[in-house]
């Protein structure tokens, strides 16, 4: 058995005491036995704040002599699931000992025996707190192709149990015909409700904006270069654009329209005909009328397109006929088979080719250009041979041949003085008598310059045979 003391006290001093042997066993009295002073009032707290001493209270006034100490029961139930492990009662009974051992029951000037009955401090654990929430997807958009009700992003939440269910609510003012545009193009408005145990709960709302997938060029023409006769023809360029949506498929050929163009309208300036412009490329859908748009960059030209309508031939003259255009067959004159109207300027210039004593042999090389400034692909050359002489017989007879130049590299001349227009025909040999070369050429009647090419003969010495009214005149040279 265990002594008991009981003590009364007055103003902090002992007036009457008495002793007695308490028969129940510790547990079945430490509950019920109070201890001097004051014990916490009643009171309500947080599941969250704890149930430490700091936060319910502690016992006041108590002798300094005793040891304080407590023991809880509590109707907690349940398990981290249920709002009864969140939300219940702790009963706390104090009772203090002294050095000696003994338990003991300070009043404080109370005369009242019955201290078995002074009831425990009762603390109310409630959980009020609701979820917090961690992260919020938020407003936002999300393509058609790509949008699944179940798939828009969960939200998160943290909460003091550990313990949180979220509930989704969406609704949405999606069109129902899909040939009308708010069947792709619509919101989803969408609300998240947390709760926890204890059915504390909160809850945010965003919107997701569905949008009909963009167009996109399935084909797209290059920038591109053009002749100037091309321009403007949508398929000379590459032919229109074709758009595509993911969604609706083949969106068809774009709508072209010509911009920035920097042509010259006048058709003698060559930005008439050497110009840029931009081929904007436009296509939509027929549903939302999307629109895409696209630049092609596009840069004309004119072709070569002149020749050579006439080049004077070659030509014998004298030192005192002297070289003018008057003396030697006029002109070159050149055509644009593009522009034929065009009427060009051609000009002339002398190369002395050799001089052989007095004589001399030149190339008139004949140039021109068209309207841009292109000249022709073919060149215009005609040979001129300037003999020294009053009169061109006194050198050349009618029935003289002179080759020149002898020995000769590529190009050998053969001068003729004619009485009359007649045809000739030129044929060479080489020194075994083999036939390497024959043509006929028609001559007029009077001094001429004939070019045959023999570069691609092998070295070693030729004969020429020129034969005219069936009779032939030969001669040789030698091919270096």
């Amino acid at each position: 058995m265990l002594p008991v003391i009981n003590f009364y006290l007055e103003g902090g001093q002992v007036v009457d005491y008495t002793t007695f042997d308490l028969v129940e066993s510790r547990p079945e009295w430490q509950s019920h036995i109070h201890p001097g002073g004051e014990i916490p009032s009643d009171t309500t707290i947080n599941y969250e704040e704890g149930t430490s001493l700091s936060i319910t209270g502690e016992v006041s006034g108590n002798a300094d002599w005793s040891n304080l100490f407590y023991g809880d029961s509590t109707t907690q139930t349940g398990s981290i699931y249920d709002s009864t492990y969140y939300n219940y009662t702790i009963y706390r009974d104090w009772w203090a000992e002294a050095d000696s051992g003994l338990v003991i029951d300070t009043t404080y000037g109370s005369r009242d025996t019955t201290f078995f009955n002074r009831p425990p401090q009762k603390i109310n654990v409630q959980d009020t707190t609701k979820p917090e929430n961690t992260y919020n997807p938020g407003d936002g958009s999300i393509m058609y192709s790509e949008f699944i009700v179940d798939g828009i992003e969960e939200s998160s939440w943290d909460d003091n149990s550990g313990v949180v269910q979220v509930v989704r609510d969406t609704s949405q003012n999606r069109g129902t015909d899909p040939n009308e545009c708010n069947y792709y193009n619509f919101d989803v408005q969408v609300s998240d409700s947390a709760y926890d145990p204890s059915n504390n709960w909160d809850t945010i709302n965003f919107t997701k904006s569905i949008y009909l997938d963009p167009n996109y060029w399935s084909y797209f023409p290059s920038d591109t270069t053009v002749p100037f006769y091309n321009a403007f023809v949508v398929d000379s360029t590459g032919g229109p654009g074709e758009g595509w949506n993911d969604v609706l498929g083949d969106l068809g050929p774009a709508e072209v329209q010509v911009q920035n163009s920097n042509q010259n309208p006048d058709s003698l300036n060559p930005k008439h005909y050497e110009f840029y412009y931009e081929n904007l490329h436009s296509v939509w859908d027929t549903i939302c009328n999307d629109t895409i748009s696209g630049i092609q960059s596009v840069n004309t030209y004119k072709p070569k397109s002149t020749i050579w309508t006439y080049v004077p031939d070659s030509v014998i003259v004298t030192t005192e006929q002297g070289r003018d255009t008057t003396e030697t067959g006029g002109i070159a004159i050149a055509k644009d088979t593009l522009l034929p109207w065009y009427n060009f300027n051609v000009s002339y210039e002398d190369s002395l080719a050799w001089v052989d004593g007095l004589d001399s042999m030149f190339y008139r090389t004949f140039t021109t250009q068209d309207i841009v400034g292109q000249e022709p692909d073919s060149t215009a050359v005609q040979p001129i041979y300037q003999v020294y002489s009053v009169g061109i017989k006194t050198r050349l007879s009618a029935d003289d041949i002179m080759l020149y130049p002898n020995p000769v590299n590529d190009r050998l001349f053969i001068l003729t003085a004619m009485s009359e227009q007649q045809t000739v025909g030129i044929t060479v040999y080489n020194s075994s008598g083999t036939e390497v070369f024959r043509q006929s050429k028609a001559f007029s009647g009077q001094q001429t310059v004939h070019e045959i090419w023999v570069g691609s003969l092998p070295p070693g010495l030729y004969f020429i045979s020129i034969e005219r009214d069936g009779t032939s005149t030969f001669q040789k040279f030698i091919k270096q």
